[in-house]
């Protein structure tokens, strides 16, 4: 297990979100919580998020924590309902009713 600033490398070794769940995971972790996968720890404005692999991504600025916040937006596969609209959707169409 290792730790990188380097965002896309981190997703290369296996914390990349393959469903709509998991990328919304990533960006509520992007946002200093840990959620499903991801766990979070925040240590004086640096913020530590170790994924899957069980890898851990160091953000050691708050630019590189908004650069990360930027870069995972392409995961979130409907952008213009935002993430908390997207998860709804999501979770509402997957209903079988």
């Amino acid at each position: 297990m290792t730790s990188t600033t380097d965002f896309e490398l981190w997703l290369e070794l296996g914390n990349e979100p393959e469903t709509h769940d998991e990328s919304y995971s990533l960006y509520r972790a992007s946002h200093g919580e840990s959620f499903a996968a991801y766990t979070v720890t925040d240590d004086g404005g640096k913020r530590f998020v170790k994924g899957p692999s069980g890898d851990t991504l160091a953000l050691v600025s708050e630019q590189a924590i908004q650069a990360f916040q930027k870069h995972i937006e392409r995961f979130n596969p409907d952008p213009d309902l935002g993430w908390e609209g997207m998860i709804a959707y999501r979770s509402a169409m997957a209903k079988e009713d």
